[in-house]
């Protein structure tokens, strides 16, 4: 009975956040929730969060460790889901730091955007914090070398995207360039806008790059060495 209404849990939670991991036949009666939007992942660690809540009372029931593994089956699961989706939509956030670059330059010859775009990922990895941790009896969500790959692949999406940032502030056209907020020159050259991208790509290089792999060293994400590269 206890192992039913375990199984039924499970398939609902499956069924509207992760249906494609059930059967067509399960499909059928556990989803139809593909047309709302897609949980973030702040939502989908409080999902996290809820579910291992229920797997810590049914522990406390004295209830065989065999019969909870579908719950933490799930748990991984959503752990791995959460992760994947909270970094695509840091990839998202990073290619729009390309309208927070204001052209002010410091005593270094570097703007604020490479600050920004370590913070954005620093963020998003400590929104993950409870997330990637592993409760009493949970596997690391990187047993799997397929999530390895995944995860070292959306790492690499998130730097690409502000390579590709920095490459479309570099070049794109004098008349697109958002001057307004710089007193001191009202009209920016396109020259001196790729030496300051420029400048920016040698300090990313040196610094903001290694750090932030280092970020992802301390959260404990495999594949460092492929995302340095």
């Amino acid at each position: 009975m206890i192992q039913e209404v375990m199984q039924s849990l499970v398939k609902l939670i499956r069924g509207a956040l992760l249906p494609f991991t059930i059967s067509e036949e399960d499909l059928k009666q556990y989803g139809g929730w593909e047309l709302k939007s897609e949980l973030s992942g702040p939502w989908l660690a409080h999902v996290v969060k809820t579910v291992r809540l229920s797997y810590e009372s049914l522990t406390a029931l004295e209830i065989p460790n065999d019969m909870l593994q579908s719950i933490q089956d799930l748990i991984l699961d959503l752990r791995v889901r959460c992760v994947i989706v909270t970094l695509q939509h840091t990839a998202e956030e990073v290619k729009r730091l390309a309208d927070k670059e204001d052209w002010v330059v410091d005593n270094e010859g570097l703007t604020s955007l490479p600050s920004h775009f370590e913070q954005c990922v620093l963020q998003s990895l400590q929104s993950l914090k409870g997330v990637l941790e592993c409760k009493p009896a949970e596997a690391s969500i990187f047993q799997h070398q397929r999530t390895q790959d995944d995860v070292c692949l959306l790492c690499i999406n998130i730097i690409q995207a502000f390579i590709s940032t920095l490459e479309y502030l570099s070049t794109k056209p004098d008349g697109e360039v958002d001057t307004k907020h710089i007193h001191e020159e009202p009209a920016i050259t396109s020259e001196k806008r790729l030496l300051i991208v420029l400048s920016n790509c040698r300090y990313l290089g040196r610094h903001t790059l290694l750090n932030i792999a280092e970020h992802f060293e301390k959260h404990a994400f495999q594949g460092i060495e492929k995302i340095t590269q």
